[in-house]
């Protein structure tokens, strides 16, 4: 993390794979300042992604040879 990454909640629901809760995230601090900020990221997402679609392209992105089992 070092210098920080823009970091955010992932859910998982029956249908869906949800990303939501940006913010940039740190390892460090100073002084009163927080690990993990909001600002600036409050009117991004969330995204939605059907499941099936969205193994489907983890699978062929690490394994572009492979068939996914889903």
């Amino acid at each position: 993390m070092g210098c920080g990454a823009v970091t955010a909640t992932i859910d998982e629901t029956p249908e869906a794979i949800v990303w939501k809760d940006f913010g940039h995230e740190v390892n460090y601090a100073f002084e009163d300042e927080p690990y993990f900020r909001l600002e600036g990221y409050e009117h991004i997402g969330p995204f939605r992604f059907n499941k099936g679609q969205y193994r489907e392209t983890l699978v062929r992105s690490a394994w572009p040879n492979k068939e996914p089992a889903l």
